[in-house]
C-alpha cells in the first residue's frame, strides 16, 4: 500500500512538474511584444533651475545638482523627486513633483523656508567615509521618498546643519555639534505644505523607507549610525 501510494504521488509530482513546463513554455511566447506599437512621439520636460552651490570646509568641491530615491504615484499622476540642491537657500533641500500627465508643465517643489531640510552637504571626514566631495550621503536630505494613501509624501531627511570645527581633524570629534535629530517630513499633496517633522533621533540621515497600506505603518532606515557618536545624547541605538 504504501509503494502504490508513494509511486501514485511521483506520477502526481512528474504531472505537475509536465504541467508547469509546458505553462512556462507558454508563458514565453505570451510575453512576446506583438502589438506592434512604436513610439511616436515624445514629451521633453522644461529646463528646471536649480541653485547649485554646497557651502562647508574648505577643499570641498562644489556640485550643481544632488538628489536620491524618486517615487512614481500612477493615481495621483505625480513623480517624486528627493532633491537636495533646490531649496530654500543653496544648500537647501525639497521634494520635486512632477505631473506625469503633463511633464511639459514642469515641476513644482515642495519644501518649507520656515524648516528647511538638510540639503546637500560638504564634509571631508574621513573618518565616515567623507573623500572631500560635497554631500556625503551620511549628513544630506532628503532622501527615500513614497506617498502615502496617495495624499502625502513621506521623505527621510539629514540631520539640522551644524558647523564642523575650524580645525578640521576628520575624526568623528568632529561631529561633536551633531544636532542627532534626522527626521521624516511629510507633506500634504493638496495643498503642498508641510503637516509633520518627526524626529527619529538619528545622528546621520533617514534614508530610504516603504509604506504598508494594510497595516498603515510606514518603516524608515538609518543605515549609517555609529556607536560612540552621542553629542549628549543617545543616537538611534548606537546601531545602523
Amino acid at each position: 500500500m504504501k509503494t502504490q501510494i508513494a509511486r501514485g504521488r511521483r506520477i502526481a509530482a512528474q504531472t505537475v512538474s509536465g504541467a508547469v513546463m509546458a505553462s512556462l513554455a507558454f508563458v514565453g511566447v505570451a510575453l512576446a511584444d506583438t502589438d506592434n506599437i512604436q513610439k511616436n512621439t515624445q514629451v521633453n520636460v522644461p529646463a528646471i533651475a536649480i541653485n547649485g552651490a554646497a557651502s562647508g570646509v574648505a577643499g570641498c568641491t562644489p556640485t550643481s545638482f544632488s538628489f536620491d530615491i524618486s517615487w512614481i504615484d500612477p493615481f495621483v499622476h505625480g513623480y517624486f523627486l528627493a532633491d537636495r540642491t533646490h531649496g530654500s537657500s543653496a544648500t537647501d533641500g525639497d521634494v520635486m513633483v512632477i505631473d506625469t500627465s503633463n511633464p511639459a508643465g514642469g515641476a513644482k517643489f515642495l519644501s518649507n523656508t520656515n524648516d528647511t531640510m538638510a540639503g546637500i552637504r560638504c564634509d571631508k571626514n574621513a573618518a565616515f567615509g567623507g573623500t572631500g566631495a560635497a554631500g556625503r550621503n551620511e549628513i544630506t536630505g532628503p532622501n527615500g521618498a513614497f506617498t502615502v494613501n496617495h495624499t502625502e509624501v513621506w521623505v527621510g531627511d539629514g540631520p539640522g546643519k551644524f558647523a564642523l570645527p575650524a580645525a578640521e581633524t576628520n575624526t568623528a570629534a568632529d561631529y561633536n555639534n551633531d544636532q542627532c535629530d534626522s527626521s521624516v517630513r511629510v507633506f500634504d499633496l493638496l495643498s503642498g505644505a508641510e503637516t509633520d517633522h518627526i524626529n527619529v533621533g538619528g545622528c546621520f540621515r533617514t534614508d530610504e523607507g516603504a509604506f504598508d497600506p494594510v497595516d498603515q505603518v510606514a518603516l524608515f532606515a538609518n543605515p549609517s549610525e555609529q556607536p560612540g557618536i552621542k553629542n549628549g545624547k543617545a543616537p538611534l541605538n548606537n546601531t545602523p
